[in-house]
């Protein structure tokens, strides 16, 4: 296992592209992050000690599990989906969420380009990861690193082509084989995110395609006038 990420500096457009294309023959996931400080580490490990980090995180699922059992439609089959429902609403994990799509992941990174600031964007080689769940055992169990993609899913993970990894010790930053970290410079943020929208990876495509982001779009639609607008033009 390397100690470190291979660091590749991204400072335009053609070095994203060219960094994008060297993956074309490997099966990668991506992570987008607005800060270049951030540890890769789970929530659920940035402030919990190592001691306690694991009986915490069997207790917080299993009163999520107690409480939000009438408030869901279709009942997780096991804890491995209980927690990926509770990680896609907030709760502290001991996941990381990545996407299979490198759009997603770099539009997350590079929002708002004009508050400056060097970005990144975490890339991992899928190669030698073991692949759950693990059927009989508990995702508390896992020995190891493992990847897997929750069966409960819900529009926004869809729509984010989301998969996470599973971390036995959630307070130790994530090292691989395979793990790269791209930083991409202040000055190609703005065309990175120009990029990254013109092949149709915004808000409303990756980031909120639900019924709740739908209502808010609406209301903004109306407001700036584009309904009155979409009015007339209809027969």
């Amino acid at each position: 296992m390397s100690d470190h990420p291979l660091d590749i500096e991204i400072g335009s457009v053609g070095d994203f592209e060219l960094a994008l294309r060297r993956l074309w023959d490997r099966h990668c996931v991506f992570r987008g992050e607005d800060k270049t400080g951030y540890v890769l580490r789970p929530r659920a490990g940035r402030f919990e000690p190592a001691e306690t980090a694991v009986e915490t995180g069997r207790t917080l699922l299993e009163e999520f599990k107690r409480r939000a059992r009438p408030l869901v439609a279709c009942v997780p089959a096991d804890d491995w989906e209980w927690l990926a429902l509770a990680h896609r609403y907030g709760l502290a994990t001991r996941l990381l969420e990545w996407t299979a799509n490198p759009m997603v992941a770099a539009f997350w990174a590079v929002q708002e380009p004009y508050l400056g600031g060097d970005r990144v964007l975490w890339v991992l080689d899928c190669a030698g990861l073991p692949v759950g769940p693990v059927p009989g055992l508990s995702p508390f169990d896992a020995a190891e690193v493992t990847l897997f993609r929750a069966a409960h899913r819900g529009e926004r993970v869809a729509s984010q082509c989301g998969v996470f990894t599973l971390h036995p010790c959630p307070t130790v930053p994530f090292v691989a084989q395979g793990l790269e970290r791209w930083v991409i410079a202040s000055g190609a943020l703005t065309g990175v995110c120009v990029t990254v929208d013109g092949y149709g990876t915004d808000e409303e495509a990756c980031a909120y395609a639900d019924l709740d982001f739908l209502c808010r779009r609406l209301n903004w639609d109306r407001e700036v006038g584009i309904l009155a607008d979409a009015a007339a033009r209809r027969p």
